[in-house]
């Protein structure tokens, strides 16, 4: 699915010059969000019992909090700072690819490792619009933090164990995560634009790092994506080099 994930790199320069008349189209188009979230919610809920503790996770998109994330997204991944408005997951983040630069390298490179290059990639909409696309095909969705965060760890989990992921994993995480919500543990209730950040933010890495993964056949440069993927799970609450995924979804040692 990613192997055209290349032409992010080839026309970045061509994207930059286009982001002023992107950002005006995605203002006209704000109108029909609450619209898509809506068809992304009826999609995953045929694809598989949700709970009403997980469905407290969704959220309506907004186009400000986006750009927000694309702006602190470019500006941890290239190395030119943070966004004034630094927001949580991208400060774990940074502390990630800061601990791992090569990490940071090898996500740069899929969007062409400049700074005008990468936010003009994340603004593009391509991988967000396939993130989306992932997420559906296992009747999860964008628009929720616990989905976006489970996918997240199955994806983490297979880069790390070099072990392929099969579907019914997703079905067999998010029934774990409504275990553990229903039963008072895991995230805390949080606003609409911060579950926006935490996902498109996290949808963001895991593109990226799926590309890297599937671009590179050089051991370090797989040793440095599982250090990375590894290291960010762990700031999410997950040890993932000490866990292994059963009929269950991921089940620490």
């Amino acid at each position: 699915m990613l192997e055209n994930m290349q032409d992010n790199a080839a026309v970045g320069e061509r994207k930059a010059a286009k982001v002023r008349k992107a950002r005006a189209a995605e203002a006209r188009r704000a109108p029909s969000a609450a619209s898509a979230h809506s068809e992304q919610s009826q999609a995953r809920r045929r694809g598989g019992s949700v709970s009403a503790d997980l469905s407290r996770f969704d959220y309506t998109p907004s186009a400000g909090v986006s750009r927000e994330v694309n702006a602190g997204f470019a500006g941890v991944l290239s190395g030119s700072g943070q966004s004034a408005r630094a927001q949580a997951t991208a400060r774990a983040l940074s502390a990630t690819l800061s601990r791992h630069p090569r990490f940071r390298s090898l996500l740069a490179a899929q969007l062409g490792g400049r700074h005008e290059m990468i936010l003009a990639g994340l603004e593009s909409g391509v991988l967000q619009k396939r993130f989306s696309e992932r997420l559906e095909k296992f009747g999860y969705s964008a628009t929720n933090a616990i989905d976006v965060n489970n996918a997240y760890l199955l994806h983490a989990w297979s880069i790390v164990n070099d072990a392929k992921v099969d579907g019914s994993a997703y079905a067999a995480q998010r029934s774990k995560s409504a275990a553990a919500l229903s039963a008072g543990r895991g995230t805390a209730a949080t606003s609409g634009a911060e579950k926006q950040e935490f996902s498109e933010t996290m949808g963001l890495l895991l593109m990226l790092s799926a590309a890297a993964w599937n671009r590179t056949a050089d051991p370090a440069d797989r040793a440095a994506l599982q250090a990375g993927s590894a290291d960010m799970a762990q700031r999410l609450g997950m040890d993932l080099r000490g866990a292994t995924l059963t009929r269950d979804g991921i089940t620490s040692r």
